[in-house]
């Protein structure tokens, strides 16, 4: 963990360290700091975090806009407005799923952003989200993979060629998010670390409990994106973790190497203790 620790170090500048601060922990002692920081590093590195929302509504809630160029705060608040009636669309699109799955006795849970959006975790307009991600039990997955396509959705890839998390992906041209449903949770040589049926046994109004969003959140990260592996770690991730934190009011301490890793990734950004 030492080794992790220096390497992740190497890879974190100061002003980085300046720019999470503002997003997750903001020090008005380094405001100094932030008006330092060029505009173009901020929209290429949050850019690439999928956070660019997430500062706009920062900087609107701190009343820090000032501390920027007008062109910069219009072009972020065109990307939040943006995001936030995607967002809008997604909350109409994920009804009208919960209303056929439900009309079919589907049991389902929604996962990632679609979740975090629809528990309040996040503001309308706050997190970039690309597919709508649903959780479904193995012998059900068909059953609802087939409801979506007769309901106008289509996919690319109709073969499997090796075990996945997911079924292939569904898209319908008549609606903007993806639609991605998932039989397990975790890379499968891992997949016994969160188990999809005490997921679903466990969701309340089709949302997994805290607690398994968490761990989602933590071994999606380390383990299906390899972050472990490769010390290497998403900023939104971080994010999500965070807001789910606050959101819970509650400590977790999963007691396995993949939680300890990620926690001193946020310790070394200063989002925890």
């Amino acid at each position: 963990m030492k080794i992790i620790k220096r390497r992740l170090n190497l890879l974190i500048s100061e002003r980085e360290k300046t720019l999470v601060g503002l997003l997750f922990k903001f020090d008005k002692s380094k405001i100094s700091k932030l008006k330092l920081l060029d505009p173009k590093f901020i929209i290429k590195y949050l850019s690439s975090n999928y956070l660019i929302p997430a500062l706009y509504l920062k900087l609107k809630k701190l009343k820090l806009t000032h501390l920027f160029e007008n062109d910069f705060i219009i072009y972020i608040k065109k990307i939040y407005s943006i995001n936030k009636s995607r967002n809008e669309q997604l909350i109409i699109e994920s009804r009208s799923i919960s209303k056929l799955f439900n009309l079919h006795k589907i049991e389902f849970s929604f996962l990632k952003g679609s979740a975090l959006l629809k528990s309040n975790i996040y503001e309308i307009g706050e997190r970039m989200i690309g597919d709508i991600d649903i959780l479904v039990s193995k012998d059900q997955a068909k059953k609802a993979h087939k409801l979506l396509r007769k309901s106008g959705y289509n996919s690319k890839n109709e073969y499997l060629f090796w075990k996945t998390r997911h079924l292939p992906r569904l898209i319908n041209p008549n609606k903007i998010f993806a639609v991605e449903i998932h039989t397990e949770l975790i890379y499968y040589p891992k997949r016994k670390l969160l188990d999809p049926i005490s997921v679903l046994k466990n969701s309340k109004k089709n949302i997994p409990d805290i607690k398994d969003l968490i761990k989602h959140c933590i071994y999606n990260d380390q383990i299906n994106n390899f972050g472990f592996r490769k010390a290497s770690f998403s900023l939104r991730s971080l994010m999500d973790y965070h807001k789910m934190k606050i959101f819970s009011l509650k400590k977790f301490n999963f007691n396995d190497r993949y939680f300890n890793k990620f926690i001193l990734i946020t310790n070394l950004f200063g989002i925890s203790n």
